[in-house]
């Protein structure tokens, strides 16, 4: 029960070719969440370039911190 002829099961290498690689990076996820690069700029003053940075990895580190906690905050899970 469960299978029908000439179906191929869905094996994990499939699943895993399927899936954004990215899939669990925090710009997709808050992304997910409904807050894209311009939403995340406009709501912590902030440019949507510096934005894109902190996203990345790539931002400094003390602003980093600063709108890492002010989003957390504001109740982002990061």
């Amino acid at each position: 029960m469960g299978s029908r002829t000439g179906l191929k099961p869905i094996t994990p290498d499939i699943v895993s070719a399927t899936l954004a690689p990215d899939f669990d990076d925090l710009e997709p996820h808050l992304t997910r969440q409904v807050y894209s690069v311009k939403v995340l700029a406009d709501q912590f003053q902030s440019k949507p370039a510096g934005i894109t940075r902190f996203l990345n990895g790539q931002l400094e580190p003390a602003r980093t911190r600063e709108l890492a906690e002010r989003m957390r905050m504001a109740g982002l899970s990061l």
